[in-house]
C-alpha cells in the first residue's frame, strides 16, 4: 500500500479500464487460474523482513550481516535495501549507515576525504569494540550552505561499514555526542535469538467450519500484525464470515 498511490477513484478507474480491454481485445482469455496463483504466493513474507534488519528495545539488529548497534529512544529509523537512516525527528541532522567502498577502514575513509568539495577538519584511526576503525570529521559547501559531517568507517567480516552524521554546524553540534555513541555501539551480533529471527509468512488454508475471519487466525497474532492487516490481505471486512470449504489467508509467526 505504501508504494501504490490511492486516489479516491482508483477502483472505478480499474473497472473502467478492464471493461475497455475486454472490448478492445475479445480474444484474451477470461479465466483466472486461482490455484496456481495461490501456490506461488503461499508462504510469502508478510510485512517487513527482520532478516534485513529490525529495531527492538532500542537496538538495531541485522541477522543476515550479524551486527547490532543502539538507537536512542524515540528516534525514527528508515531501513532501506542499501542504507539505514536514523534521526531524532527535529530535522537538524541525520545519521546513516551503509557499506563503503575500499578494502579497509582507512582506505574507505581516504576515498571519502578525497572527494571534491570535502574539507577534512580532523581524521585518525580508532577502535570500535575491537574492530579497526577510521574517523573523519569534515565539512562541505552545498547549495543549502555548509554541511558538517562525522564519518566512522568500521571493518567487520570482510566489509567496511560507514556510519555518517550530517547536519548544519549548529544542528550537528547539538547531537554530536549522541551520534558518536551510536557509532561506537556497533558490534558483532552473537545473540542466537536475534540471529535466528524469521519473518512472518502468509499461508492459505481451507475452512472446515463456519466462523469469523478472526476465529481462524493464530492467537495471539504475530508481532506487528493486526486483524485489519489480515482482512485487507483477504479483501474482506474485519467481521467477515467464512463458510466451510472457503480458502482464505492467515498470517503465521516466523518464530
Amino acid at each position: 500500500m505504501s508504494s501504490h498511490p490511492d486516489p479516491g477513484d482508483r477502483e472505478g478507474n480499474i473497472r473502467r479500464m478492464a471493461s475497455e480491454w475486454v472490448t478492445r481485445y475479445p480474444q484474451l482469455p477470461r479465466a483466472v487460474n486461482e490455484a496456481d496463483l495461490d501456490a506461488q504466493t503461499n508462504g510469502i513474507i508478510f510485512g517487513e523482513n527482520p532478516r534485513q534488519g529490525f529495531v527492538q528495545n532500542g537496538v538495531f539488529y541485522h541477522p543476515e550481516m550479524a551486527f547490532q548497534y543502539t538507537i536512542p529512544q524515540g528516534w525514527q529509523v528508515q531501513n532501506d535495501a542499501s542504507m539505514v537512516s536514523f534521526a531524532d525527528g527535529r530535522g537538524q541532522s541525520i545519521g546513516q549507515l551503509h557499506l563503503a567502498q575500499g578494502s579497509s577502514a582507512e582506505t574507505a575513509a581516504r576515498q571519502f576525504a578525497s572527494q571534491q568539495g570535502i574539507q577534512v577538519l580532523q581524521s585518525g584511526r580508532d577502535n570500535v569494540n575491537g574492530l579497526p576503525a577510521y574517523v573523519v570529521a569534515a565539512q562541505a559547501q552545498t547549495q543549502q550552505g555548509v554541511i558538517q559531517t562525522i564519518q566512522y568507517f568500521i571493518e567487520y567480516n570482510g566489509r567496511v561499514y560507514n556510519f555518517a552524521a550530517l547536519g548544519t554546524q549548529q544542528g550537528l553540534a547539538a547531537a554530536q555526542q549522541v551520534y558518536v555513541n551510536i557509532f561506537k555501539s556497533f558490534r558483532p551480533l552473537t545473540d542466537q535469538r536475534m540471529l535466528a529471527r524469521q519473518p512472518n509468512r502468509m499461508n492459505f488454508i481451507t475452512a472446515t467450519r463456519a466462523g469469523t475471519l478472526a476465529s481462524f487466525q493464530p492467537s495471539p497474532l504475530p508481532t506487528g500484525v493486526t486483524l485489519e492487516d489480515v482482512a485487507i490481505a483477504n479483501q474482506v471486512q474485519v467481521n467477515a464470515q467464512v463458510q466451510p470449504g472457503a480458502r482464505f489467508k492467515i498470517v503465521r509467526s516466523g518464530n
